[in-house]
This record gives C-alpha cells, sequence and structure tokens, in this order.
C-alpha cells in the first residue's frame, strides 16, 4: 500500500475514502475499483454473517490505510493464504488478501463513505450460495472466482 495521491479518471479527481465502524482505520482509494463482485463463499457468508459479501477488486498500489489492524489468515481452496484485515477496535473487517493475487485487495465496498456510486456487476462462488437466496439481477455469474 502506498502513501494517497489524487489522479484523473475520465477527467474526473478519483478519490474514494472509507474506513471501519468506530472509525479508528481509515483508507483512500486513488484509482477506481476494477470491479465490485458478490462473494458467496462460506468464509465469507461466515465473515459477514450474511450469505454474501459485496467487494471491491483494487490495485494494491492504489490503497493508502491507517490504523491498527489485526490479520486473520486462512488457507483457500487454492492451496494459498486468505488474510482478513479488521479492525482493532471495532473488528470491521476492511480488507483482504490473496496470496494467489499479490497486486490487488479486496476492500468491503460498504466501508466506502459513500458507495452508492458502485455498480456491482459478478456473483463469485455461486455454487455455495445458499438455497434460499434467489438472483435475479442479470449479473455474470462465476461457479468459483472469476
Amino acid at each position: 500500500m502506498r502513501a494517497a495521491a489524487e489522479v484523473h479518471s475520465r477527467g474526473m479527481e478519483t478519490r474514494m475514502q472509507g474506513g471501519c465502524l468506530c472509525g479508528a482505520v481509515r483508507y483512500t482509494l486513488t484509482r477506481p475499483p476494477n470491479y465490485v463482485y458478490f462473494c458467496h463463499c462460506h468464509d465469507c457468508q461466515k465473515e459477514s454473517g450474511s450469505p454474501f459479501v459485496t467487494d471491491m477488486n483494487v490495485d494494491r498500489d492504489a490503497v493508502h490505510l491507517e490504523g491498527n489492524l489485526t490479520r486473520y489468515t486462512r488457507t483457500g481452496d487454492s492451496g494459498k493464504s486468505i488474510h482478513r484485515h479488521f479492525c482493532t477496535a471495532c473488528g470491521t473487517t476492511v480488507y483482504t488478501e490473496f496470496d494467489v493475487d499479490p497486486d490487488h485487495v479486496s476492500i468491503k465496498a460498504c466501508s466506502l463513505d459513500d458507495p452508492s456510486g458502485l455498480a456491482p456487476d459478478r456473483h463469485l462462488f455461486v455454487t455455495r450460495k445458499q438455497p434460499w437466496l434467489h438472483l435475479a439481477d442479470g449479473l455474470t455469474r462465476y461457479e468459483r472466482d472469476c
């Protein structure tokens, strides 16, 4: 992660900010996300207490973080580690990093100060979707990761 700097995207300044529930962890994204997705894997269900999480795939070097985070690591289906980083004060998961994809991180979409402009475009791990959840949004679906 690097120091925050403002950049231009499509002729406009792009600088998205967010943080944890208590405000002890803050971040700035200096470029827009590569894509926004719903993940239905069992780990994300457990992490969120919900049938899916909404995450943003972001270039690692576009993220500037401030605050104290704790890391929880598990082995993913790939056999490589997945690291979830959460606020030491309130426990909010802020981002996840995957050893299988070291150039990117996944930021929790609704941890943005204003997530209203996001447009999720895909569902991941739909084979692990809860059977009582019905998807009718027409978004691209991946059986596993994309």
